[in-house]
This record gives structure tokens, sequence and C-alpha cells, in this order.
């Protein structure tokens, strides 16, 4: 046996007869007599949180686990078997045995270690189910001597995980129980009940981490501040700033602005501000009369010595801090809303006693900011200026300012001015005036640097998540999300890729760009959009009118959508910019009728009437004109170019026809009598790894006992949420008697929502007898990156995802 092989058998291996054993190839960990304990997913997880520690005994963590289960109070065929392991011992004349240098009585030790277990499932079931529970094992094995170190656990587990051991781990001869191996298992517990002999402490230890709650201290609390007081707080609550607010808390974390100290005081009261390295010898620190005198002498003599520094008297300050906003032309867009970001970080991150004036930098003048105010901030998120670079302005407002001390200036640009030739003298020149530069990118990356004697000195970087943070707020349609409405609808962008729920991919409802991605009208009348060929589709619109559809792109960044119903003389031009997700619509009264041709060619919209006459729309403008006659044989030409040529690109769309079955029409959701979530004749299961909504038809199926839904009449119909205007989706909620809700969303998407608020929202993709994804509100997702996404952080294994969070919603119904 080799080196790495002998570890993973001495601790994932259990001896012969013992409680515990591997099932189904490994898959499963179970009771004696069949019972289930956890699955390997989820031992896997819960041993990765306990790595850094080190890994304690595994039958102990089984123990524990086996407690977590609400069976443990209604099932006690595992405590029987522990009792018959003792009750063997005992008649084997073995009850005690050899633990820390004294001999210990395993009764006794047994008779601990189950009053804890019992301690551990009388715990909330938030805490003792999910990923909470890892916080638990950790809790209970703080302290206790690891039986692999923390430097081997990693390596162990991925041993463990990768499978390359199962041969050796299920198939190799387990070793015989001993007295040392049961009764170790037991001590961790045993010393477990010493630190929490009841519930309440425990529960304390994992809400708190204080194993005793303190003595609250007799303090006189400040008067409550008004509401209005925090400029980012009234940021936050309008939905027009509130992404600005977001990403300016986000940087006032991120910047750490150094606290120089601008003055000092002779007069022998008051603190230290500073230390220096010049001042009078009765300010000298006393580790400095440490060193013997020849030491002291040499390092007074090269100015090495350190002194205390004075501060400076209240009376005597007079500081104020210059914000400069760059607002020149390569501002414009996010780096603009990045910029003034860090400036509301700045201005937050500043002494009581220092006074803020903010300016915005345009090509020559420079305009006043108020950075104190809602009113303030929505002016300065308007100031825009078409130069090239703020080199003039910057400068002759640095020599229009006071040279003083107590003056302290910021200069917020874009990282790529500094790359400009033109504008690199002027910021060089600027360095020797100001203390601070701080660059953005679109990218989000932002760097924020010191000025000494005219040269930067970089103080930090960081990078953030723009298209998160500057995402739109929580709304669809104008009207805020409610609370009571399903948690994915507040997310944004969707967390998850949508099915192709009622999508029928036609000439005359799609439309494919090569450098934007496939577009298409569903038959409930949504626009849902398709990247490339690797990701599932996003709902750029709600709802779109019924009638005739004709697209056009520009290439970059923007799609427009032409559409026209004869019947109602209707003509509606739809701008949606992919880049920010804002949409504008134009109305063209009486100007719907029939058209004999409409193509887009040129950035521009094609029109020949019944008649013979041409009209050209141009999307930018929004306008709509007569052509004259001299340009009918070219709009001619371009009609019958551009049809041809689109015609022939609608094979590039034929993938997302080719997508899962996605279920739209359900009439039921229950749990069945196999603990299953239900929806029909189809069930959720694991199946090869991956959570499948399936209908077995070779299974015999018994009579099934459904835990229904107690359900309003009315509630059946389509439920009306606001923020949502399209009528033809459909959600029916469905309630348990426990205030359980699931929504059935016709779009393919299924919303759980438990009443108990330990368990975080779900929501489902239904792909028929496919491999199915899903989101949890607590962030995490499972599935196939088509519809997950290329993520880096949140994605777990979807048998760890049914473990934590379906099977408790479908516990608590039970």
């Amino acid at each position: 046996m080799d080196k790495i092989a002998a570890p993973a058998l001495a601790y994932f291996q259990p001896p012969q007869n013992y409680f515990w054993r591997w099932a189904e190839k490994g898959a499963v960990i179970e009771w004696m007599d069949g019972a289930t304990i956890c699955y390997r997913e989820d031992l896997a997880y819960l041993l990765q949180q306990l790595s850094r520690r080190g890994l304690p005994r595994l039958g102990s963590v089984v123990m524990v686990l086996a407690a977590c289960r609400d069976e443990w109070q209604r099932d006690r065929g595992g405590l029987s078997t522990l009792a018959a392991i003792k009750v063997y011992m005992e008649a084997a004349g073995v009850d005690l045995f050899e633990a820390r240098g004294q001999f210990e009585s395993v009764s006794e030790t047994f008779k601990d270690a189950l009053a804890f277990l019992d301690v551990v499932s009388k715990l909330p079931r938030e805490y003792r189910t999910g990923i909470k529970r890892g916080q638990l094992l950790l809790e209970i094995f703080d302290g206790a001597a690891p039986q692999v170190i923390a430097s081997e656990s990693r390596l162990l587990i991925g041993d463990f995980e990768s499978g390359q051991l199962d041969e050796l781990l299920f198939d190799q001869p387990p070793p015989r129980l001993s007295t040392v191996r049961f009764a170790a298992d037991l001590s961790a517990l045993r010393d477990a009940f010493k630190k929490f002999p009841a519930e309440e402490r425990l529960e304390l230890k994992l809400r708190t981490g204080l194993s005793e709650l303190p003595v609250p201290a007799e303090i006189e609390l400040p008067a409550p501040t008004s509401p209005s007081a925090d400029l980012l707080e009234q940021l936050s609550a309008d939905p027009k700033t509130a992404a600005l607010a977001r990403l300016a808390q986000r940087l006032v974390a991120a910047l750490n602005i150094p606290m120089h100290a601008q003055g000092s005081s002779d007069q022998s009261f008051g603190g230290v501000s500073d230390i220096s390295n010049r001042g009078n010898f009765d300010r000298l620190l006393l580790s400095e009369l440490a060193h013997d005198d020849h030491t002291l002498t040499a390092r007074l003599a090269n100015n090495e010595a350190l002194y205390l520094r004075r501060e400076e008297l209240p009376s005597n300050r007079d500081h104020r801090r210059f914000i400069l906003i760059d607002t020149t032309l390569k501002m414009w867009g996010t780096p603009r809303v990045f910029a003034l970001a860090a400036a509301l970080a700045c201005a937050r991150k500043r002494k009581a006693d220092t006074s803020l004036h903010a300016f915005a930098l345009g090509g020559r003048a420079q305009t006043a900011l108020d950075l104190e105010t809602k009113e303030g901030v929505t002016s300065a998120l308007e100031q825009i200026d078409p130069a090239l670079h703020c080199g003039d302005a910057l400068t002759r407002f640095l020599g229009e300012q006071e040279r003083s001390g107590a003056n302290e200036y910021f200069f917020i640009t874009g990282e790529s001015i500094g790359g400009n030739p033109v504008f690199l003298p002027f910021l060089t020149e600027a360095q020797h005036t100001l203390n601070y530069v701080i660059t953005v990118a679109r990218d989000g990356s932002l760097q924020f640097s010191e000025c000494i004697a005219g040269r930067k000195k970089a103080l930090s970087t960081a990078k953030l998540d723009l298209d998160e943070l500057l995402a739109s707020p929580v709304k669809t349609g104008g009207t805020i999300v409610p609370d009571d409405a399903p948690a994915f609808f507040k997310e944004r962008p969707a967390p998850l890729f949508l099915p192709p729920a009622k999508v029928l991919v036609t000439p005359k409802n799609t439309h494919v760009s090569p450098a934007l991605g496939i577009f298409s009208i569903t038959q409930d009348r949504r626009l849902l959009r398709w990247k490339n060929k690797s990701e599932g589709a996003r709902e750029l619109c709600a709802f779109i009118e019924k009638g005739e559809y004709f697209f056009g792109t520009n290439e970059r960044s923007t799609l427009f959508l032409l559409v026209r119903n004869h019947t109602h003389s209707f003509l509606k031009l739809y701008s949606f910019y992919l880049d920010t997700g804002e949409m504008d619509a134009t109305d063209f009264p009486g100007r719907g009728q029939a058209h004999a041709w409409t193509i887009f060619d040129d950035g521009l919209f094609y029109i020949q009437h019944s008649g013979g006459a041409c009209s050209v729309l141009d999307p930018l403008k929004g306008t709509l004109e007569l052509a004259d006659a001299a340009e009918r044989a070219k709009i001619h030409e371009h009609i019958t170019a551009a049809a041809q040529q689109q015609n022939n690109v609608f094979a590039e769309a034929s993938h997302v026809n080719r997508s899962s079955h996605t279920l739209s029409k359900l009439r039921d959701v229950y749990v069945n009598e196999h603990g299953e979530l239900a929806l029909d004749q189809r069930r959720f299961t694991l199946s090869g790894g991956a959570i499948v909504l399936s209908n077995p038809k070779n299974e015999r199926q018994p009579q099934q006992k459904k835990i229904r839904p107690v359900v309003n009449p009315a509630s059946m119909d389509a439920v009306a949420f606001p923020f949502y205007k399209n009528k033809q989706v459909r959600f029916t909620r469905y309630t348990w008697k426990c205030g359980s809700t699931a929504i059935l969303d016709s779009r393919g998407l299924l919303h759980l929502k438990s009443c108990d608020r330990g368990i975080p929202e779900i929501t489902l993709l239904l792909l028929a007898d496919k491999a199915c994804a899903g989101w949890a509100a607590d962030g995490k997702v499972f599935g196939l990156p088509y519809y997950t996404g290329l993520k880096e952080k949140g994605i777990v294994a979807p048998p760890v995802f049914m473990v934590h969070y379906l099977e408790p919603f479908i516990e608590r119904l039970r």
C-alpha cells in the first residue's frame, strides 16, 4: 500500500461491524440498519470547511451529522446500533481505555456523548441544516486534537473527492473494531458536552460567537441624528442614484487615505499627533534613551532619533480638502460615474474640522460642485465637457490657490488620460501641488497614488465589478419590485440565463447579428437575446406589442426594433442600449399603414409603401421622412440586397430551436410519498450527479400520497405582479398550510419560498428530462454553464444544492 492510500484508508474506511458504512458504491453514508446519514458530496464539502484546522475523527463527525437530521428524534435505530457496540465491548470485559495518559470508562464516555448528540438534535433547524452545519462542526471540534493535521487535510480530501482511491476504500477488507477507536470517536463528543451542556449555550455560540452574553455597559446614548443626515442613505433610497451610492460605499472601504499631521504645537499639553525625527530633547521617545551613550549620540547627529510631535490646537485648524474631477470627453459614460463615486468616498473620509471644496474640470474652466447634498450630487452627474483633456483647467485652478500646508488636493481622472502625450506635461507639473491622484477605468480598476515631491507613489489598487454595482436598481416597468415577489426578480442582471420557453424561431420574429448575437420575440411577446452559443437567453423587454417586427443594429451596442400593426395604424420604434440595459421608445401615431417592404441597412430603416412611395426612418434621430424620387431607385437596391442577406443568416439561429424542452404549463405542485418535489407526473431526482425533472414512465408508480397546497381558488389565476407588464406570462401561486409557497412561472421557472427564513429562496429551471439548473438567494447556483454563466464563485455541485437547499424546503413541508 502506497503512502497516499494508507492515510486515506485509516481516515475514510470504517472498521468491521461499526455503526456506519459506505453504501451505493461510496455515494452514501448510512447506519448499519440502512438508514441514510449523509451523502458523499455533502461530507466532502463539510470536511473542506474543517480542513484549515485539521480534520477531526470521522466517526465523531458522522455521529454529529446523524444528530442533525430530523429523523434523530423520530427514529432511534442509529442509537440502538451504538448501544449494541457498547454492550458488545462490555460483554468482552472491556470498559476502560487509555486517553491522555489516564484510564477512562467507555460507559461514562458513551453516556456523555449521547447527551451531547441530544443537545445537537434540539438546536433550531437553521443551525443543523445546509451550509450552517460547517460552522456547527467548527465550534464542536474547536480545540480537539485532529486526526489529520491541517497541512495534510486538503491533499487527503482532494484524493478522496477525485475517486482515485475508491477501489481501495470500498473494496479493501476493513480492519477489526477496536475499543480505542470507538472510545476515541466518543471522547471528542464527550469533550464537546463539557463545553456545551445545553442547546441554549451552543445556539448562543453559533449565533453570536460568544459563550456567554456580555453584561451591558451603562453608557449615555447619543441623540438620534436626522434621517437626512447621511447623504449615501439618501442616494440609496432613490432608484436613480442607488447604483452610485452602492459604488461609493464600496470605495469608502477600498480607499485608505493616510492621516498625515498637517501641523504641530509647541505647547506642552494636548495629545500626540505624529512621530518626527526633529524636536526638543524633552520630547525624545523613551526607547531612544535605552541606547548607550555612543549610539544615542550618533542617532542625534544623523537625525535618526525619534521625537513626539504634539497635535495642533483646535483654534489653529483651518484645513481644506479640494476634490478635482475630470469631466472631459474620455471620462464620459461609466468612468464619469466611477469618478463621482470616488469623489463621494473621499468627501466622506475626512476629519470633521476639514472643509470640502469640489470642482468639475473641463477643457479650460472649472465648475464648483456640491457633494454634500443629494441635489448637488445629481447636478454633478450632469457635468460633461467635450474637450480632450483638462490640462489647462487643472493648471489654472492650482495656480489660483493659496500655497498652504492646510490645503489637500485630490485629482480624479481616467486611466487612459495618463497615456495622452498632450496632457502628460500638465499632470507632471500639477503633481508638485497635488497630494493624491485617483485614476479609474472602464473595467472597474482603480489606482490610488500619493504625490511626493512631484512623483507619484502608488498607495493601493482595487478592482470592482461595475456590471454588478452599477446595474439598474431593482425595477421593472418603472415599478419597484415588492418584498413579496420572488427574490429572483430582485437581482440585476438575472442570476440565471432563461430557458427557451415559447420560442419558435422564424424570419419574422428573429434577427441574427454576428457582433451582438441572436434576438427573438417569443410567442408570449417577450424579447430575448442570446449573446453567443455558449450562453442562454437574457430578457431585454418583458412585453412587445403585437404586430410585424423589423430589426436593425449599429453593430456596436444598440438594437433597434420597429413594430408595425397596420390594423390599428400602430408604428413604434424601440432602441435597446445593450451596454447599459436601458431602453427608449418612440411612437409614430397614424404611420402604421401597410408596407410592401421594410428593411434596415446603413443604419436606417427603409420603408416602401404599397402605393410606391418610400420613407426613411432614422432611429438615432427618431425621424420618419418621405424619400424623394432620386432616392427611390437606391432604396429598391438596398431592399433587394439586404432582404437576401437577412434570409440567408437565419440558419445561424438553429441552435436556439434545438434547446431543451421547457415546461411552461403545469397543473399541480406537491411532495410525493418518497419525499420528492413533484410537478404533475414529473419529479426532481438526482441522476448521474445532476438534478433532473423526469417522468419515470417505466417504473411502477404506487398510489402517491400528496401533500397538496391549500390554495385560494382566485390565486390559481395569474398572480398580479405590477412590475411585470406582460399579461401573457402567467404566475400561479401555491401556498401550503405552513406558509411556504411555490410560484409557477410560465417562462419555465419555479420559485420556491419556505416559511422557514433560515432556508434561502430557490429558483429552478423547468427543463424536462434534462439536467436542470437553479439559484438560491444566498448566491449559490448549480447546473450547466449555459444557464449559470462562467462564474468563478458560488458554483456548487447538484447533490450539494439538493442537500443544502431543496431537501430542507421539502422537509419543512413534511
